[in-house]
C-alpha cells in the first residue's frame, strides 16, 4: 500500500477529478465550456455555503481559512457578501482586441468582415496586439453568425427560383450555370 503525503493527495485527486470528467466529444467547445462554468459556479457555491455555515458556527476567520485552505482575508471578504461573488474581468488593454470590441463590433455590422481589414483600421487607433489574437475574437463571432444563419435558412420556407438570362445555360447533371460553349460541347 502507498502512503501518500497530504499535497500529493491533492495532485492524486485533482489528477482524478480530470480523468473522471473527460471532455466527450459529442460535445462542442462552446458547450464543454458552458458546462464547465456551470461546473465551476456550483462547485464555488458550495465552498461558499461551507464558509457561511462554518461561520455560523461561531469559528473565527482564521480557522475557517484553515479547514478550507483559502486565505483569511478571502474568508473575511467572502462573508461580507450574501451570494459568491462574480469574476471580475481585467480592463482591457491595448494588446486585446477587446478593447476596441465597440468599434469592432460597428464594422462587422457594416460589413467588414475580413479580418486584415479590421487589423488595419485598429492598428491606427493604438491596436498593439497581434493578428492572429484579432482572428481568434472574430472567429467566436463567425461561428455566432453562421449558426445564426443556418437556423435563419432552415426556418425561412423555399428558396427564391434562381433567374438565369437567355445567354446562360444549366448542366443537366448538376443544375450549376455553365458557359454557351461548354453547353454547345456537350450537346
Amino acid at each position: 500500500m502507498w502512503i501518500v503525503q497530504p499535497v500529493a493527495r491533492c495532485f492524486l485527486m485533482q489528477s482524478m477529478m480530470r480523468i473522471a470528467t473527460k471532455r466527450r466529444p459529442t460535445k462542442s467547445v462552446g458547450q464543454q465550456r458552458g458546462i464547465d462554468y456551470h461546473a465551476h459556479r456550483q462547485s464555488r457555491q458550495a465552498v461558499f455555503d461551507m464558509v457561511h455555515a462554518l461561520r455560523k458556527q461561531g469559528l473565527s476567520f482564521s480557522e475557517i481559512a484553515r479547514r478550507t485552505g483559502y486565505g483569511r482575508r478571502s474568508i473575511a471578504k467572502w462573508l461580507t457578501y450574501d451570494e459568491p461573488p462574480d469574476r471580475r474581468r481585467a480592463t482591457p488593454k491595448p494588446i486585446s482586441p477587446r478593447c476596441f470590441e465597440v468599434y469592432l463590433a460597428v464594422r462587422w455590422k457594416d460589413g467588414i468582415l475580413r479580418g486584415r481589414d479590421l487589423f488595419d483600421e485598429i492598428k491606427q487607433r493604438g491596436y498593439i496586439g497581434s493578428f492572429s489574437n484579432l482572428e481568434r475574437l472574430l472567429a467566436s463571432w463567425r461561428r455566432t453568425d453562421k449558426a445564426s444563419n443556418s437556423v435563419a435558412r432552415s426556418s425561412a420556407s423555399a428558396p427564391a427560383p434562381f433567374k438565369l438570362s437567355a445567354a446562360r445555360t444549366l448542366d443537366p447533371a448538376t443544375g450549376h450555370v455553365i458557359s454557351p460553349v461548354v453547353a454547345v460541347r456537350c450537346a
